[in-house]
């Protein structure tokens, strides 16, 4: 079992939809996960489509069945730009909501969302991927920043704490290996730490190819992480045996090589 053989060194866990609870993938999921965490249905607009409704019934299936198994149960996400209903930031007359309601709006999400699994959700990312790619800004010009500003994120922390006292408040990222989006991250997670927000850890995606980052790289950027004195989750994994995001250079001719050699299975 991956959760025993790791059990001392972390917590194993898995992304699922209410389906993987069931037959085979849900025996394989109690056998070998110490930990679940909702892929969609916990994420802005599937839980919470219209102002007036929310959609429970396929989140509260995962924390039944990690209740039953004694499996833990880690909620993603509270906040993300992706996946967001329309009408959070839109009149009925098809206007831009105010920055008092937008915030009025965004508290009664976070604290409707996470008072309903208090007890039961022992992690939350709270805000999910707010640090831009862009060398020359520190925030994505999200609809919450133009809005807000840069105090949305840490009055999701506020009102999620509020909401949960006991659960673990996460940043969650994405390129985190990357120098300078690393040294934003850290800044936005250590300022809000000193300002005393209730920031417990940073997410790690770990979207990561045998060709980069170099392993050198990923040892810096555990260390930087780990200097805020935050915990640190691994909240995705993969390695993917492909050159990773091409986009992010000029292409070359290994990028159009699919071959799967001895090579590639070796180093991943």
């Amino acid at each position: 079992s991956l959760k025993d053989v790791f059990s001392k060194s972390f917590i194993v866990g898995a992304s699922i939809s209410p389906s993987n609870t069931l037959g085979a993938e849900g025996a394989l999921l109690k056998k070998h996960f110490a930990s679940v965490t909702t892929e969609n249905v916990l994420k802005m607009a599937p839980v919470h489509p219209e102002e007036d409704r929310y959609e429970w019934a396929p989140a509260d299936s995962i924390a039944d069945f990690a209740l039953a198994n004694g499996i833990s149960f880690r909620g993603h996400t509270l906040v993300w730009h992706k996946q967001c209903p329309e009408w959070m930031f839109k009149e009925k007359d098809g206007s831009r909501v105010s920055r008092e309601r937008l915030l009025q709006l965004l508290k009664d999400h976070i604290q409707t969302v996470a008072g309903r699994y208090k007890g039961r959700v022992y992690a939350w990312d709270v805000v999910n991927e707010a640090i831009s790619d862009n060398p020359a800004e520190t925030y994505t010009r999200t609809p919450f920043y133009e809005i807000i500003g840069e105090e949305y994120i840490e009055l999701a922390f506020r009102w999620a704490h509020e909401a949960d006292p006991n659960a673990l408040l996460f940043y969650n990222a994405y390129r985190e290996t990357d120098p300078i989006k690393r040294g934003k991250i850290i800044k936005l997670v250590t300022d809000l730490k000193n300002k005393g927000v209730p920031i417990h850890g940073v997410g790690l995606q770990g979207h990561l190819s045998i060709f980069e980052p170099s392993a050198e790289t990923l040892e810096a950027t555990l260390r930087d992480y780990a200097s805020t004195g935050l915990l640190l989750h691994i909240t995705e994994l993969d390695i993917s045996v492909w050159p990773g995001e091409p986009q992010r250079r000029e292409r070359t001719e290994k990028d159009a090589d699919d071959s799967f050699t001895p090579e590639r299975d070796r180093r991943q």
